[in-house]
């Protein structure tokens, strides 16, 4: 761990779309995924991690400011704001990227600490080339719509797929 690799090992979301006061994802290992039922905050996680990254709003499923704040709060707060942070690693050295952006969709980004300008820091990340984005995938039911397959044959697929049925003796 923490070689060459850039790794993502924890992700912050504050008010972020689905996600409610502060959630933390983590520490992730080499393969990781995120598993959930219809509208449980899948596609919301991607965002967040590309929100991070200094996407525009279009590029992360939102096509309005208010979309990006946890619905509840938004008219109860006049300073609302939403946050994420990534903790990464790559090349043994471990760095945060933190957005912040509140309901005038102004932003403020951040690099351990460090208030920066947004271009320094999408310089920065391409510079050190940390993204995520062509790693990241989500597959949103696989077994029903790409493969036609009945929902109860997809433990089965899920063991052949990741060899786990050779790990254990027993189901």
């Amino acid at each position: 761990m923490g070689g060459k690799r850039t790794e993502l090992q924890i992700i912050k979301i504050e008010n972020f779309k689905s996600y409610k006061n502060i959630v933390f994802f983590g520490p992730f290992k080499f393969f990781s995924s995120l598993i959930g039922k219809n509208g449980s905050g899948k596609t919301n996680f991607l965002d967040a991690i590309n929100f991070c990254f200094g996407k525009h709003l279009e590029e992360i499923n939102c096509f309005s400011v208010q979309n990006l704040f946890f619905k509840p709060n938004f008219y109860n707060n006049s300073k609302f704001e939403t946050k994420v942070s990534l903790n990464i690693t790559k090349k043994k050295k471990n760095k945060e990227f933190i957005r912040i952006t509140n309901i005038q969709n102004i932003s403020e980004f951040f690099i351990n600490g460090l208030k920066v300008s947004h271009n320094f820091y999408k310089a920065y990340l391409k510079r050190y080339q940390i993204n995520f984005s062509g790693d990241l995938s989500l597959i949103k039911n696989p077994v029903n719509s790409a493969f036609l397959f009945p929902n109860y044959q997809l433990p089965k697929i899920i063991d052949e797929i990741s060899g786990s049925k050779k790990l254990s003796t027993s189901h």
